[in-house]
Protein backbone atom coordinates (compact mmCIF):
# COMPACT_ATOMS: atom_id res chain seq x y z
CA UNK A 1 0.00 0.00 0.00
CA UNK A 2 1.83 3.07 -1.23
CA UNK A 3 -0.80 5.19 -3.02
CA UNK A 4 -1.57 7.62 -0.21
CA UNK A 5 -0.22 10.97 0.94
CA UNK A 6 -1.07 10.54 4.62
CA UNK A 7 -0.89 7.59 6.98
CA UNK A 8 -3.80 9.19 8.87
CA UNK A 9 -6.28 11.63 7.36
CA UNK A 10 -9.18 12.69 9.60
CA UNK A 11 -11.74 15.16 8.26
CA UNK A 12 -14.63 16.63 10.30
CA UNK A 13 -14.74 13.59 12.55
CA UNK A 14 -17.15 13.28 15.44
CA UNK A 15 -18.07 10.28 17.55
CA UNK A 16 -20.98 9.73 19.93
CA UNK A 17 -21.79 6.59 21.85
CA UNK A 18 -25.49 7.27 21.27
CA UNK A 19 -27.03 9.28 18.43
CA UNK A 20 -28.93 11.64 20.73
CA UNK A 21 -25.93 12.34 22.96
CA UNK A 22 -23.33 15.04 22.42
CA UNK A 23 -20.12 13.87 20.71
CA UNK A 24 -17.37 12.67 23.02
CA UNK A 25 -14.80 13.35 20.29
CA UNK A 26 -14.68 16.05 17.60
CA UNK A 27 -11.69 16.66 15.34
CA UNK A 28 -11.93 19.07 12.42
CA UNK A 29 -8.79 17.86 10.65
CA UNK A 30 -5.72 15.82 11.49
CA UNK A 31 -3.22 14.56 8.98
CA UNK A 32 -0.08 12.56 9.65
CA UNK A 33 2.46 11.85 6.94
CA UNK A 34 3.94 8.36 6.56
CA UNK A 35 6.91 7.57 8.76
CA UNK A 36 6.19 10.18 11.43
CA UNK A 37 6.39 9.41 15.14
CA UNK A 38 3.56 11.14 16.99
CA UNK A 39 3.10 11.40 20.75
CA UNK A 40 -0.51 12.02 21.77
CA UNK A 41 -1.20 12.79 25.41
CA UNK A 42 -4.25 13.65 27.45
CA UNK A 43 -5.86 13.15 30.82
CA UNK A 44 -7.57 9.90 31.74
CA UNK A 45 -11.05 9.79 30.26
CA UNK A 46 -10.27 12.45 27.65
CA UNK A 47 -11.01 10.15 24.72
CA UNK A 48 -7.55 8.86 23.81
CA UNK A 49 -8.59 5.21 23.67
CA UNK A 50 -11.73 6.13 21.72
CA UNK A 51 -9.59 7.91 19.13
CA UNK A 52 -7.30 4.90 18.82
CA UNK A 53 -10.32 2.65 18.34
CA UNK A 54 -11.49 4.92 15.51
CA UNK A 55 -8.04 4.95 13.89
CA UNK A 56 -7.78 1.16 14.06
CA UNK A 57 -11.31 0.61 12.73
CA UNK A 58 -12.69 -0.97 15.89
CA UNK A 59 -15.16 1.93 15.94
CA UNK A 60 -16.46 3.99 13.02
CA UNK A 61 -17.15 7.73 13.28
CA UNK A 62 -20.66 9.07 13.78
CA UNK A 63 -19.87 11.64 11.10
CA UNK A 64 -16.89 12.69 9.03
CA UNK A 65 -14.20 10.64 7.35
CA UNK A 66 -11.18 8.72 8.61
CA UNK A 67 -8.74 7.41 6.03
CA UNK A 68 -5.99 5.12 7.25
CA UNK A 69 -3.23 4.44 4.72
CA UNK A 70 -5.57 5.79 2.06
CA UNK A 71 -8.49 3.53 3.02
CA UNK A 72 -11.78 4.82 4.41
CA UNK A 73 -12.46 2.11 6.98
CA UNK A 74 -16.10 3.15 7.45
CA UNK A 75 -16.80 2.18 3.83
CA UNK A 76 -15.75 -1.44 4.25
CA UNK A 77 -17.46 -4.13 6.29
CA UNK A 78 -16.52 -5.25 9.77
CA UNK A 79 -14.67 -8.38 8.67
CA UNK A 80 -12.76 -6.41 6.05
CA UNK A 81 -11.78 -3.86 8.71
CA UNK A 82 -10.52 -6.68 10.92
CA UNK A 83 -8.40 -8.04 8.07
CA UNK A 84 -7.11 -4.56 7.26
CA UNK A 85 -6.14 -3.96 10.88
CA UNK A 86 -4.41 -7.32 11.21
CA UNK A 87 -2.43 -6.84 8.02
CA UNK A 88 -1.54 -3.15 8.07
CA UNK A 89 -1.72 -1.97 11.71
CA UNK A 90 0.37 -3.20 14.63
CA UNK A 91 -1.27 -2.59 18.01
CA UNK A 92 0.55 -2.63 21.35
CA UNK A 93 -1.72 -2.65 24.36
CA UNK A 94 -1.14 -1.45 27.90
CA UNK A 95 -1.40 -5.01 29.25
CA UNK A 96 0.32 -6.54 26.16
CA UNK A 97 -2.62 -9.01 25.71
CA UNK A 98 -0.43 -12.06 25.17
CA UNK A 99 -2.16 -15.42 25.47
CA UNK A 100 -0.53 -16.82 28.62
CA UNK A 101 -0.98 -20.52 27.77
CA UNK A 102 0.68 -20.21 24.36
CA UNK A 103 4.39 -20.11 23.67
CA UNK A 104 6.16 -16.94 22.64
CA UNK A 105 6.48 -18.32 19.13
CA UNK A 106 2.78 -19.20 18.94
CA UNK A 107 1.74 -15.74 20.16
CA UNK A 108 3.73 -14.15 17.35
CA UNK A 109 2.48 -16.66 14.76
CA UNK A 110 -1.12 -15.74 15.61
CA UNK A 111 -0.52 -12.23 14.28
CA UNK A 112 0.70 -13.73 11.00
CA UNK A 113 -2.40 -15.92 10.77
CA UNK A 114 -4.82 -13.08 11.49
CA UNK A 115 -3.02 -10.87 8.96
CA UNK A 116 -3.49 -13.52 6.25
CA UNK A 117 0.19 -13.31 5.48
CA UNK A 118 2.16 -16.18 3.97
CA UNK A 119 3.29 -18.47 6.77
CA UNK A 120 6.69 -17.36 7.99
CA UNK A 121 9.39 -19.86 8.66
CA UNK A 122 10.69 -20.17 12.19
CA UNK A 123 13.90 -18.37 11.28
CA UNK A 124 11.98 -15.17 10.42
CA UNK A 125 10.46 -15.06 13.89
CA UNK A 126 13.79 -15.87 15.50
CA UNK A 127 15.55 -13.14 13.53
CA UNK A 128 12.98 -10.56 14.65
CA UNK A 129 13.19 -11.59 18.30
CA UNK A 130 17.00 -11.50 18.03
CA UNK A 131 16.76 -7.92 16.87
CA UNK A 132 14.52 -7.11 19.83
CA UNK A 133 16.99 -8.57 22.31
CA UNK A 134 15.13 -11.79 23.10
CA UNK A 135 17.08 -14.98 23.53
CA UNK A 136 15.91 -17.73 21.19
CA UNK A 137 15.67 -20.10 24.14
CA UNK A 138 12.44 -18.42 25.29
CA UNK A 139 10.55 -18.96 22.01
CA UNK A 140 9.11 -22.24 23.27
CA UNK A 141 8.30 -20.90 26.74
CA UNK A 142 4.76 -19.94 27.69
CA UNK A 143 4.05 -16.21 27.79
CA UNK A 144 3.02 -16.57 31.44
CA UNK A 145 6.60 -17.57 32.30
CA UNK A 146 8.16 -14.36 30.98
CA UNK A 147 9.29 -11.28 32.87
CA UNK A 148 7.52 -7.99 32.19
CA UNK A 149 10.45 -6.82 30.08
CA UNK A 150 10.34 -9.99 27.98
CA UNK A 151 6.57 -9.69 27.55
CA UNK A 152 7.10 -6.16 26.26
CA UNK A 153 9.47 -7.33 23.58
CA UNK A 154 7.14 -10.14 22.54
CA UNK A 155 4.31 -7.60 22.24
CA UNK A 156 6.52 -5.45 20.00
CA UNK A 157 7.50 -8.51 17.94
CA UNK A 158 3.84 -9.42 17.47
CA UNK A 159 3.07 -5.84 16.36
CA UNK A 160 5.99 -5.79 13.89
CA UNK A 161 5.89 -9.30 12.42
CA UNK A 162 3.55 -8.34 9.55
CA UNK A 163 5.65 -5.27 8.67
CA UNK A 164 2.74 -2.88 9.34
CA UNK A 165 2.66 0.61 7.89
CA UNK A 166 1.18 1.93 11.14
CA UNK A 167 1.81 1.12 14.79
CA UNK A 168 -0.63 2.21 17.50
CA UNK A 169 0.59 2.02 21.11
CA UNK A 170 -1.93 2.59 23.90
CA UNK A 171 -0.25 3.41 27.23
CA UNK A 172 2.26 0.54 26.89
CA UNK A 173 4.70 1.98 29.46
CA UNK A 174 2.25 2.89 32.22
CA UNK A 175 3.26 0.05 34.56
CA UNK A 176 7.01 0.14 33.91
CA UNK A 177 9.89 1.54 35.92
CA UNK A 178 11.99 4.24 34.26
CA UNK A 179 14.86 1.97 33.11
CA UNK A 180 12.52 -0.62 31.58
CA UNK A 181 10.43 2.14 30.02
CA UNK A 182 13.42 3.76 28.33
CA UNK A 183 14.61 0.44 26.94
CA UNK A 184 11.12 -0.31 25.65
CA UNK A 185 11.01 3.04 23.84
CA UNK A 186 14.39 2.44 22.26
CA UNK A 187 13.43 -1.03 21.01
CA UNK A 188 10.06 0.09 19.66
CA UNK A 189 11.21 3.20 17.82
CA UNK A 190 14.40 1.70 16.40
CA UNK A 191 12.41 -1.23 15.05
CA UNK A 192 9.75 1.06 13.55
CA UNK A 193 12.40 3.23 11.91
CA UNK A 194 13.78 0.27 9.96
CA UNK A 195 10.55 0.04 7.93
CA UNK A 196 9.64 3.74 8.06
CA UNK A 197 6.56 2.77 10.03
CA UNK A 198 4.25 5.53 11.28
CA UNK A 199 3.88 5.45 15.08
CA UNK A 200 0.96 6.88 17.06
CA UNK A 201 1.88 6.57 20.72
CA UNK A 202 -0.66 7.49 23.39
CA UNK A 203 0.22 8.18 27.01
CA UNK A 204 -0.58 10.50 29.89
CA UNK A 205 3.17 10.65 30.69
CA UNK A 206 4.41 13.86 29.07
CA UNK A 207 8.03 13.03 29.88
CA UNK A 208 8.02 10.64 26.91
CA UNK A 209 7.48 13.46 24.42
CA UNK A 210 11.17 13.87 23.57
CA UNK A 211 11.23 10.50 21.81
CA UNK A 212 8.89 11.71 19.07
CA UNK A 213 8.79 14.00 16.04
CA UNK A 214 5.71 15.79 17.31
CA UNK A 215 3.85 16.04 20.61
CA UNK A 216 0.10 16.76 20.54
CA UNK A 217 -2.45 17.03 23.32
CA UNK A 218 -5.84 15.56 22.54
CA UNK A 219 -7.43 18.72 23.98
CA UNK A 220 -5.54 20.91 21.48
CA UNK A 221 -6.30 18.49 18.65
CA UNK A 222 -10.01 18.76 19.35
CA UNK A 223 -9.83 22.55 19.60
CA UNK A 224 -7.74 23.18 16.50
CA UNK A 225 -9.31 23.88 13.15
CA UNK A 226 -6.43 22.21 11.40
CA UNK A 227 -3.56 20.11 12.71
CA UNK A 228 -1.01 18.55 10.40
CA UNK A 229 2.00 16.37 11.22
Amino acid sequence: MTDFDYALDLQNVSFSWHKRHAPVLKIAEWRVEPGRRIFLHGASGSGKSTLLSLISGILVPTSGQIKILGTDLARIGGMARDRFRARHIGVIFQQFNLLPYLSVEANIELAVKFGHRPILNKDSIAELTDRLGLDRSILKRKASQLSVGQQQRVAVARALINHPELIIADEPTSSLDSDTRDEFMRVLLESAALNRTTVIFVSHDKSLGHYFDQEISLHDLMQAGETKA
